[in-house]
């Protein structure tokens, strides 16, 4: 029988199989005619062995049976014969692998397909005690195929948004992990759980840990992502962000969020900034009106940590930006005492420096909020009116208050921030001259249309 099969005599093999009774009569390394046949691939010889009463599960000396040896020759028509028969699609071979995982490791899409149809499924775990599904990690297009597969039945197509792996995760965070783009919005499409957590950590702190921007981007499309979560490690998505110093998720993130990002008031991010000593991330986080006199732990604020880095530069930042220079931490020291104890003579010299310009402003009536208008710093105005004790039409020692210094300055954004916020839209400096009168001598039409909605006077 084994000779005839190796010549491939379909003629004598189907005499023989007519009277033999030792169908499954196994050679030396244990295989029996129809592993034969199959090695051979000739598929009408394996029609009539299956036409008899063989053992369709038989395993050789290395654990391979008819199904595993049809899987390795990339037959899927051989499979869907074998198919019809009671094939056991959980058996192992010598790795410990059933034949679905067989078929994966071949990324044979058309073997998978027909062992799914048939009812094998990358849906059951390993010996490794791990879905199969997520052994195709590192082969995203195979994977989708796959998922595609298995999704036409509703029950799995449940199952494989809940799916979670050793580790806790589900697919839509392990796709948000590796950046998968398609994978996340087939996930999105079929409502996959978005605020999901495993160990602290959701799909939006995953994807930005492993710097996946263009994930960051798709989870932000959806209303209900929740860009405040805090991590187990007491971190929100851009902490996360600004801890990495991935600057193009820092400004995604705060095209989104803006100033709610800041919400967490347990959180001192402008001090996680100043430790990265990284002044584009400084300037975004000023830009969205962060608390530059926020305090830790310690009772100490954002120039506390720019000084003791011996950051010249970014303390001049902060001071430029209405960082107090008057808050002592829980020891008692000031900026000052901080930067005199180690030593930082430049950091010295500019916090002395910083001293006397603030007793010249002064002297001069000049307030930050005044200084601010005229430098036409916009987000520091923003800030500053937050203050709820800012005197918004508080004046200089030339009587020109800050909407007044504004239209000077030709700046209708800034104007148009003051006014929202109450500012006397007729307050006149010392020579009598209103804000609408500087608007005209500049021929600011836009700034003059502002003021006139706001109630400018004009003189006649």
């Amino acid at each position: 029988m084994f000779s005839i099969i190796h010549h491939k005599d379909e003629l004598l093999i189907s005499k023989l199989l007519s009277y033999t009774t030792d169908i499954n009569a196994k050679n030396n390394n244990g295989d029996h005619c129809l592993m034969l046949a199959i090695e051979n691939g000739n598929k009408n010889l394996i029609d009539l062995i299956l036409q008899s009463n063989v053992n369709v599960n038989n395993q050789n000396n290395q654990n391979n049976s008819p199904i595993f040896s049809a899987i390795a020759k990339g037959r899927y028509d051989i499979i869907s014969s074998l198919m019809n028969k009671n094939i056991n699609l959980n058996i192992r071979n010598k790795d410990g692998r059933i034949p679905i995982e067989e078929a994966l490791a071949s990324e044979n899409v058309n073997l998978i397909k027909t062992l799914i149809e048939y009812g094998a499924s990358t849906l059951v775990k390993d010996i490794n005690d791990e879905y199969i599904l997520f052994q195709l990690m590192s082969h995203p297009d195979l994977l989708k195929d796959i998922i595609e597969i298995e999704s036409r039945s509703p029950n799995k197509k449940d199952l494989i948004l809940t799916l979670r792996n050793k580790e806790g995760n589900t697919l839509f965070m392990e796709f948000c992990r590796h950046g998968y783009v398609k994978l996340a919005k087939f996930m999105m499409k079929h409502k996959a759980d978005l605020n999901c957590v495993n160990r602290g950590e959701n799909a939006l702190t995953l994807a930005i840990r492993e710097g996946q921007l263009e994930i960051v981007k798709l989870l932000l499309t959806c209303r209900n992502i929740d860009i405040h979560h805090v991590t187990s490690d007491n971190k929100t998505p851009l902490r996360i962000a600004i801890e990495n110093e991935n600057i193009l998720i820092i400004k995604t993130l705060i095209n989104y969020g803006g100033p709610l990002l800041l919400r967490n008031e347990n959180e001192n991010l402008l001090k996680n900034a100043i430790n990265t000593s990284n002044i584009e991330i400084i300037n975004l986080l000023l830009d969205i009106n962060i608390n530059v006199d926020r305090y830790d732990l310690n009772g100490e604020t954002a120039i506390f940590h720019s000084i003791r880095n011996n950051n010249k530069k970014l303390t001049s930042l902060l001071l430029e930006n209405e960082a107090s220079v008057s808050f002592k931490n829980k020891n008692g020291k000031s900026p000052l005492n901080i930067a005199r104890e180690y030593k930082y003579k430049s950091i010295v010299s500019l916090l002395f420096s910083h001293f006397k310009n603030l007793s010249a402003l002064k002297n001069k009536r000049e307030t930050a909020l005044v200084m601010a208008c005229w430098k036409k710093n916009l987000p520091i105005v923003k800030r500053l009116l937050q203050q709820p004790d800012i005197d918004i039409n508080l004046k200089n020692n030339l009587e020109e208050s800050p909407l007044f210094l504004s239209c000077l300055q030709n700046s209708t954004a800034i104007a148009e921030v003051l006014l929202q916020h109450g500012a006397d839209v007729n307050a006149a400096n010392k020579n009598n001259e209103t804000p609408i009168m500087i608007a005209r001598k500049n021929n600011n039409q836009e700034l003059i249309e502002l003021l006139l909605k706001y109630g400018a006077k004009e003189n006649n």
